[in-house]
C-alpha cells in the first residue's frame, strides 16, 4: 500500500493507526522505501513513543496526552480551547503555517515580522514571540504564523 501511496517520492508521511505494533511497522518500512521522508506517527502508549523514534519516525504524538490536555485546557480556558480546536480543524477559520523569515526581517524582532507571528523554531527550540532570544530574527529561523487567510503551498 505504501508504495501505491508513492511513499518513495514523498516529503512527509503522516501515520495514525488503531495500533502502535502497526504504526512501528509502517515507520519501519516508510523509513526503508524512503530515507529523506519525515514521518509523523501518533502512538496510544508512552512506551512506544521511544520505539516510533528509534525506528525512524521524526515526530511522535501521545495521542491520549494530546486529548487529555485539550480536555483540561477546556475545563480551565474554555476560550482557549475553542481557538485550539478551530486551529485543529484546518479550514475553518484561523489556521497555522510555517515559513522562513525573510531577509528583510533578519535582524528584528519576531513581532515586527509581516503576519501573527506565534512563535519562532530556532534551532530545534521553540521561542514565543516575546522571548528575548525572538528578540532579533536570524537567518534560517522558520516562523510559525497564524492566519484567517489561505496561505500558498510552500516550504512548510
Amino acid at each position: 500500500m505504501l508504495r501505491e501511496a508513492k511513499i518513495g517520492s514523498a516529503r512527509q508521511v503522516v501515520i495514525a493507526v488503531h495500533r502502535d505494533d502497526t504504526a512501528l511497522l509502517i515507520t519501519l518500512t516508510a523509513r526503508q522505501l524512503n530515507p529523506s521522508v519525515t514521518i509523523s506517527a501518533a502512538v496510544r502508549e508512552e512506551e512506544n513513543r521511544s520505539l516510533l523514534l528509534g525506528s525512524g519516525a521524526d515526530h511522535v504524538v501521545l495521542s491520549s496526552d494530546a486529548a487529555g490536555q485539550m480536555l483540561a485546557i477546556s475545563a480551565i480556558r474554555p476560550a482557549a480551547a475553542k481557538v485550539i480546536a478551530d486551529l485543529l480543524g484546518h479550514g475553518r477559520s484561523l489556521d497555522l503555517y510555517e515559513r522562513p523569515a525573510d531577509e528583510a526581517e533578519v535582524g528584528d524582532p519576531a513581532r515586527a515580522a509581516a503576519g501573527a507571528v506565534i512563535a519562532v523554531l530556532r534551532g530545534g527550540k521553540v521561542l514565543a514571540p516575546d522571548d528575548p532570544r525572538a528578540a532579533r530574527l536570524e537567518k534560517g529561523d522558520q516562523l510559525i504564523m497564524v492566519s484567517t487567510r489561505v496561505r500558498p503551498a510552500g516550504p512548510s
